[in-house]
């Protein structure tokens, strides 16, 4: 179990950071602007930077080489 805190001072606890956020148990303020059955795009409006996106997968993994052949394509 690991904890977090946001910028705001609020604290979360949870398993993987990038778990909880794509799940929504961490609620931070982004804009999701794509959305495929294996990765998300987010826009980070707390750290707004032009043309800055963050891809994300939804299935846990500790590194790109875990990507299976499906995520690749």
């Amino acid at each position: 179990m690991a904890s977090y805190r946001r910028l705001d001072g609020i604290s979360f606890t949870g398993e993987c950071l990038s778990c909880d956020i794509i799940s929504g148990k961490i609620p931070i303020y982004i804009e999701r602007v794509a959305e495929t059955a294996n990765f998300v795009v987010e826009q980070d409006f707390a750290n707004p930077i032009p043309g800055f996106m963050v891809i994300a997968t939804k299935r846990h993994i500790q590194s790109i080489a875990n990507f299976d052949p499906k995520e690749l394509t």
